[in-house]
């Protein structure tokens, strides 16, 4: 599964009466604006290891290029390393990091991460 569009230039961070929790992500989200943005990715687990994702990742990167857009990004919390290390391998760096607000979930997250990638 790949998700992925471009960003607005101009995204409205802050809804009036919007939930506290997702508060973080909207801020994130306003600083990729005019990003190719990469919201999901997805491989069932019985073809893990076979390049999949790596090929969805070319898939996205090819499509932000193809729209135009300087840079590709995505959202993913602290407490995935995994997909971290995966980024990290693919060049994306994190440009921003927001506190996760867990407003009655029970996680051990810290952060969502805003990692981002040139697209040359």
């Amino acid at each position: 599964m790949l998700i992925s569009y471009p960003m607005a230039e101009s995204p409205n961070p802050h809804v009036p009466g919007m939930d506290e929790m997702l508060r973080p992500l909207m801020t994130l989200f306003s600083k990729a604006k005019g990003t190719w943005y990469l919201h999901g990715i997805a491989t069932d687990p019985d073809y893990f290891g076979r390049g999949l994702a790596t090929r969805l990742m070319d898939i996205a990167e090819h499509l932000g290029r193809s729209a135009g857009k300087p840079k590709i990004s995505l959202l993913v919390i602290d407490t995935n390393p995994t997909a971290i290390r995966f980024y990290e391998k693919r060049g994306y760096a994190t440009t921003a990091r927001e506190a996760v607000v867990g407003k009655g979930w029970q996680t051990a997250a810290k952060n969502w991460l805003l990692m981002e990638k040139a697209l040359h």
